[in-house]
């Protein structure tokens, strides 16, 4: 009776443990990101906003592709 309990406190132990550090690693990629193209000469002035857009469009496109492997289980 135990046993069932210890099995599945184990496994939601993992499951958030994985998902804190894959969020913040996908937070520090981000802004790596983010912070990599406001250094190119290409976003400046005008251009200032599209760096914001692209990281924004990036971390879009990888929830998307999460989400669309979890549907597919």
């Amino acid at each position: 009776m135990i046993d069932p309990l210890r099995t599945i406190g184990r496994f939601l132990a993992y499951g958030i443990t994985g998902s804190i550090l894959i969020g913040t690693g996908l937070v520090l990629l981000a802004v790596g990101t983010l912070r990599g193209l406001q250094a190119t000469e290409v976003f400046e002035k005008w251009w200032s906003w599209a760096p914001y857009c692209i990281s924004a469009a990036a971390l879009i496109a990888v929830s998307f592709l999460a989400l669309h492997q979890i549907k597919e289980k």
